[in-house]
């Protein structure tokens, strides 16, 4: 999982983005077949499949003389390039292997002190988490810009699996409008209002910028939804 300072985290994966092996399915939902020997018609209603989970990778062990967590990468970089802009991972829901959440939150500003410029958080749903996460970084005098992270789900099998390496919560009503969309279009539209109300949101309390997982999907940004929201960002 990218950024928490464990040594069981590589340092190598500070790159933004959420968790490699969650990557989005094809489809979202399948339609129930009609019953040869029941029923004469056809579900019109697609029927939401159990996603199927990736295996978890094995933990993260530093080659000889390698880095055994990010914070020692953060400071080589600054070592050798002090000039450069170096960011690194939040976890607004606390990261899975954190023992806590007020740990997970030393670990963070640890990378601060070391030379982070800015944090880039693991995407969430929840945007109440994200701004209790803000305020408690406030709190531990972590200053620098802290860009949330959104993704726009085009469904909820999607969604399970791209939380389903940390501890991002899928909260019900987002879970309720993907599942009963009706069709897979309709299902991606869901997610693109549920993102576009998190920038509203993120907006109106001041964030310094918004940072979006669209997973080389770049038609995404091309919504006119979420094409709006991004211009009022701006404005």
């Amino acid at each position: 999982m990218s950024g928490w300072t464990s040594p069981r985290s590589s340092p190598t994966s500070h790159a933004s983005g959420p968790p490699p092996t969650s990557s989005p399915t094809t489809s979202a939902t399948s339609t129930t077949p009609a019953s040869a020997t029941s029923w004469p018609c056809a579900a019109t209603r697609p029927a939401p499949r159990t996603p199927r989970l990736p295996p978890r990778p094995p933990p993260f062990v530093p080659p000889p003389g390698g880095l055994a967590h990010a914070i020692d990468l953060v400071r080589l970089i600054k070592s050798v390039h002090p000039d450069i802009c170096c960011g690194v991972a939040g976890y607004p829901e606390t990261h899975p292997e954190a023992p806590s959440p007020d740990a997970d939150l030393r670990f963070l500003k640890e990378k601060v002190d070391a030379g982070a410029d800015f944090v880039n958080t693991q995407l969430f749903f929840d945007t109440d988490a994200f701004l209790r996460f803000r305020d408690r970084a406030a709190a531990a005098a972590i200053s620098v810009p802290i860009l949330p992270g959104l993704m726009p789900v085009t469904s909820y099998v999607q969604a399970v699996r791209c939380t389903s390496f940390s501890n991002s919560a899928i909260p019900p009503a987002l879970a309720a409008s993907l599942t009963s969309a009706p069709t897979p279009d309709a299902a991606a539209d869901a997610g693109i209002r549920w993102t576009v109300d998190q920038i509203s949101t993120l907006i109106h309390e001041g964030v310094p910028g918004i940072h979006l997982y669209i997973l080389n999907k770049a038609k995404t940004l091309l919504h006119p939804r979420l094409a709006a929201a991004i211009a009022a960002w701006h404005a």
